[in-house]
């Protein structure tokens, strides 16, 4: 089954989330617990459509995680994607990035997005994947 997508039925992180526009997001699922995972998964951000910001602008995606009821704080790498020149795009279902789950990581965790493009346009999907050993 290589290069094959499988989710678990609606077991995502945001799901055609429409991109911020100048502003921080959180993954509109809501938290999951991927804790206790021992590094076995990390999180695939695609575009749900296709995604463009300006010249010059950027779109930032980090895993947050917290305790639970605490305050949500990053969790391991944070990916950012600047535009030079010329504008920033994703197609419709092009893989943006992966991020690696820690496995340490608390007990709830979400998507957070941010962008400082005030007419981003586009929506994003996140998922988590496990990763075969």
């Amino acid at each position: 089954m290589y290069k094959q997508r499988l989710t678990a039925h609606d077991d995502y992180l945001a799901k055609a989330q429409p991109l911020p526009k100048n502003a921080v997001a959180d993954g509109n699922q809501g938290s999951r617990d991927l804790s206790a995972t021992q590094g076995a998964l990390e999180v695939v951000v695609a575009a749900a459509d296709d995604v463009s910001l300006a010249a010059g602008k950027s779109l930032t995606v980090t895993l947050v995680h917290a305790p639970d009821g605490g305050a949500f704080t990053p969790a391991g790498r944070t990916f950012t994607a600047t535009a030079g020149a010329s504008p920033l795009t994703f197609d419709a279902g092009e893989e943006i990035c992966r991020l690696a789950v820690p496995s340490d990581l608390a007990p709830e965790a979400m998507l957070r997005v941010s962008t400082t493009d005030a007419a981003a346009a586009g929506s994003l999907d996140a998922w988590p994947e496990y990763l075969a050993r």
